[in-house]
């Protein structure tokens, strides 16, 4: 079990890291969401059915349009992956970071090289960044995260996000650790 178990997590950080054909959304927060379900589905204007355990490598699976939600938690962090369709450009993310609380919120598509980082605090959007790594290189938007043509996304986008709220970087994250699924 264990000998299947490791080939499969292989296979996904293969994929992720290495091939690069990755496609993944969410965001991370500094604060617990498990409690907080209630907020989450208003915030992300879907009905939460059920619960269920899953394990982070599942997670990062591809989404459907509207698939499940996955809630990995350690410390006093949440990262949150979703399909892209829950994480549109007039989302209530936002009410998510009431009492100090921040949000980044990623789309990442290694697919189409397109990679988007959207920044909350105090309720509201404060910043966005939109990499754009085909035909050339080109950000929009603040570039908060000082990214450039030879930064590696996970590594120095996502883990520069990570890393503070969680205490490792994305590449470090354990995939064999539990996650809550919310079915929809």
């Amino acid at each position: 079990m264990c000998k299947v178990f490791r080939k499969r997590a292989d296979r996904i950080v293969h994929q992720l890291i290495e091939d690069m054909s990755y496609n993944t959304c969410g965001f991370i927060t500094n604060q617990k969401l498990s409690d907080k379900l209630e907020e989450l589905s208003e915030a992300l204007s879907v009905d939460i059915q059920s619960s269920e355990e899953s394990t982070l490598e599942e997670a990062l699976e591809d989404k459907d349009e509207y698939a499940d939600i996955d809630v990995y938690e350690e410390g006093e962090a949440s990262l949150v992956f979703c399909s892209n369709a829950l994480l549109e450009e007039d989302s209530k993310l936002g009410q998510l970071t009431s009492g100090g609380k921040q949000l980044t919120e990623f789309m990442l598509s290694e697919t189409s090289m397109v990679f988007a980082f959207r920044f909350y605090e105090q309720g509201e959007k404060v910043a966005e960044d939109f990499y754009v790594f085909e035909p050339g290189f080109t950000c929009y938007g603040a570039n908060k995260l000082q990214l450039t043509e030879a930064s590696d996304i996970l590594e120095e986008g996502l883990s520069a996000i990570l890393q503070p709220l969680m205490g490792k970087p994305f590449e470090d994250l354990d995939l064999s650790a539990s996650v809550l699924r919310l079915k929809l």
